[in-house]
């Protein structure tokens, strides 16, 4: 079978051309006259230039060209391309990276795309593209470089402003990143200022106060009569009051700070409740108020997730307030479970038949500071703190808070914790409060303060051999010659050193290496506590601090 030549096209199944049937330039003369056309057509500029002849001038430019330049055709041919470099002014703009290239394509031979400045015959500047091209001979030597431009002035310009953009971008995202940088360092400055202004205030009233309520006890334990009874109340109740509003400020720096660590464990909640509820029925008796209490049988034994101190702030607070705004009637603490989308949780309500909260003042009612009547108005004393705290408390455990009142019938809080099924009742220890059975136990106690001084006397004084020192140097040099049991050691000790530092040289000595060391202190921020036995103290003791919580710590280090 005879092969015949197709005339389709095997990629597309067109026919296919044949040479024989196309009309094409075939003389030189043809061939050179269609060329002339197409590049004299083009719209891009062409220009050719002679490396046989010195200074590589150009013989040959199309009518793109000159409508790129400006230039007539006498202007131009017999020169070096680089007068398209000549500024307006006469200088020559030659110092530029493209020019550069060009130069050293000439030099080798070689192909080069740059894009460089140019300027037209009006002396206005241009972005040329260049794409330059060598033309070999026969021989394989370069005999003449064409050069192909375009004019992408607005293209480039259009690139340069939207650098320009970039750049004003970033430069606003840098300022406004050095701006949010220096809210930062302003912002912690102001919190380190805040921190160090309340640690100072901790201090300056933690201190007298651990005098004015410590030695109120001392003298109505020592009162034979009961002449001064209403004198020595009135100062523990203006001081307790003192102390509940330094209290709920320290907690609340706390909470902002976000240095309140909670460790949620599974408690029984009806312990905690009646623990808080007994705590308050001296004072509803004093306003001839009925403090009940009651527990449903499914809630007796109902194990929550929570925070014991935190629950037992939290509750305070609410029948704090309970007792506070009802003139007469009764306020009641119900314990019992309940169930919120699904999820069980064991609940308490306090309820109180007082003054109510008004529709208007709802929405502030936890927030800090917030109290309905204020001002010269003002009905009742507080710092409006205890709500917001009571808020933020519960919700580090999880829960929830409501409230249901009605102005002049009394209002009901609700605190619901998650409850933690499958665990048992945890073990409820209370507080020793016992007299100190070590009696030949020899404590120093390292304090500066002559309120303090006198208050542990009057509490330890008569049942230990109590030492003191009113300084750190004498607390050391003492300790060198004596043997201690036990330190109890302030933390601002003045000029003399520190209580850190105090214990920081007891721990050197051999007979002290391991004798208990407990932080009394008015030391009593955030964080405090934590720090204080990282530095090596066995137990820390906040003042002020009740006589019972001393002879406890005292007892358990003793080991009685």
């Amino acid at each position: 079978m005879t092969n015949v030549p197709s005339d389709r096209n095997p990629n597309d199944g067109q026919p296919r051309p044949s040479y024989q049937r196309i009309d094409v330039p075939r003389s030189d003369a043809e061939v050179k006259d269609l060329l002339q056309r197409t590049i004299e057509a083009a719209n891009n500029s062409v220009v050719v230039t002679d490396m046989r002849q010195p200074d590589n001038p150009i013989i040959y430019v199309n009518q793109g060209f000159k409508a790129l330049t400006g230039y007539d055709e006498d202007e131009i041919l017999g020169r070096n391309c680089r007068f398209l470099q000549r500024n307006p002014d006469g200088t020559m703009d030659n110092d530029q990276a493209a020019v550069r290239a060009i130069r050293e394509a000439v030099r080798k031979g070689r192909y080069a795309r740059v894009v460089l400045r140019n300027y037209r015959k009006s002396g206005e500047m241009f972005w040329n593209e260049l794409y330059l091209t060598p033309i070999e001979d026969d021989n394989g030597d370069v005999r003449y470089f064409v050069g192909v431009q375009n004019d992408i002035t607005e293209r480039v310009e259009l690139n340069q402003s939207l650098e320009r953009r970039v750049e004003q971008r970033t430069s606003t995202l840098k300022e406004q990143r050095d701006e949010l940088e220096h809210a930062k360092e302003r912002a912690e400055a102001a919190n380190r200022a805040k921190s160090v202004f309340l640690a100072n205030m901790s201090h300056e009233i933690r201190t007298p106060l651990t005098a004015i309520l410590g030695l109120a006890d001392v003298i109505r334990a020592k009162s034979t009569d009961d002449t001064f009874e209403e004198h020595i109340s009135r100062i523990k109740a203006a001081g307790s009051r003192l102390m509940d509003t330094l209290s709920s400020l320290l907690t609340l720096a706390r909470i902002e700070a976000g240095s309140m660590d909670m460790e949620l464990e599974p408690a029984t909640v009806v312990d905690v409740a009646l623990e808080v509820t007994e705590l308050f029925r001296s004072n509803a008796e004093e306003n001839n108020l009925s403090l009940d209490f009651h527990v449903t049988p499914d809630a007796r034994d109902a194990v929550a997730q929570l925070d014991a101190g935190a629950l037992n702030s939290a509750l305070q607070n609410l029948i704090s307030n309970a007792v506070k705004f009802t003139d007469s009637g009764r306020v009641e603490v119900r314990v019992y479970t309940t169930t919120h989308d699904g999820v069980p949780y064991v609940a308490v309500d306090v309820e109180d038949t007082g003054v109510g909260i008004s529709e208007t003042f709802k929405p502030f009612l936890f927030e800090s500071f917030s109290q309905e009547s204020d001002g010269l108005t003002r009905e009742f004393d507080g710092s409006g703190l205890g709500l917001a705290i009571t808020k933020q408390l519960v919700e580090a455990m999880n829960g929830i808070i409501t409230v249901d009142s009605v102005i002049d019938v009394g209002s009901t809080f609700t605190i619901a914790l998650p409850r933690a099924n499958g665990h048992e009742e945890p073990a409820q220890e209370a507080p020793g409060t016992c007299p100190i059975d070590a009696r030949n136990a020899h404590i120093h106690l390292v304090e500066d303060n002559d309120n303090t001084v006198f208050l542990i006397k009057n509490l330890l004084g008569d049942q230990v051999d109590l030492s003191v020192s009113l300084n750190a140097s004498d607390a050391v040099q003492r300790a060198q010659n004596e043997d201690f049991d036990l330190f109890l050691i302030d933390i601002n000790l003045g000029s003399g050193g520190s209580g850190v530092d105090a214990l920081r040289r007891l721990r050197g000595m051999k007979r002290h290496a391991n004798t208990p060391a407990v932080a009394v202190t008015a030391v009593a921020m955030p964080g405090d506590h934590d720090k204080l036995l990282n530095q090596g103290f066995d137990d820390y003791l906040a003042k002020p601090f009740e006589a019972g919580a001393l002879i406890e710590m005292v007892n358990r280090h003793l080991g009685a």
